[in-house]
């Protein structure tokens, strides 16, 4: 599960990278599907490290009750529903599909000859796109520092900080 959602998440950040590389309307599809698939992952996911990590070290020190068995059973209902709805999404709603459409995104030609495609991945524009990275960094950084009036616009822009320096390991 872990694994998976990793692999959806450098995905989703490959997309837009390829934009104008391939069939753009065959790049979309695929963004809405990752981005359905992800919003199904990270559920499961947050719901499996709650019962097997932090779950069972906060039950010992909150110890036996009523409150703490229906907390339980709430948390194990909720895990289920999370597993339901992603494997539903992966069996019976597209995750094959997905697949089928990843592997003809990538593997078609795209509008532009070889070379066109080639020049596309040379040093330039590699370094282009690092270049909005970082300034999208640098940003996010200068909203974070002006984000003093409350906690939480604060903690809102040290995530978008954090989100824009996680893109920047996957290019």
């Amino acid at each position: 599960l872990h694994q998976l959602r990793v692999a959806v998440r450098r995905l989703r950040v490959l997309l837009p990278l390829t934009r104008g590389l391939f069939d753009e309307c065959k790049r979309r599809q695929v963004a809405r599907q990752t981005k359905a698939l992800a919003a199904l992952l990270g559920p499961a996911r947050d719901s499996d490290v709650f019962m097997t990590d932090i779950w069972p070290p906060l039950r010992a020190v909150l110890g036996a009750g009523r409150l703490v068995e229906k907390l339980q059973a709430e948390w194990l209902a909720q895990r289920r529903r999370n597993q339901r709805k992603l494997r539903q999404a992966l069996v019976a709603r597209g995750f094959p599909v997905l697949l089928s459409r990843l592997e003809t995104y990538f593997s078609s030609p795209g509008p532009h000859d070889a070379d066109a495609r080639a020049a596309r991945h040379d040093k330039r524009l590699a370094h282009k796109a690092l270049r909005r990275r970082a300034l999208r960094v640098r940003e996010r950084h200068r909203d974070a520092s002006d984000a003093r009036e409350t906690d939480d616009t604060q903690a809102q822009a040290l995530h978008r900080l954090r989100i824009a320096i996680k893109k920047l390991r996957y290019e």
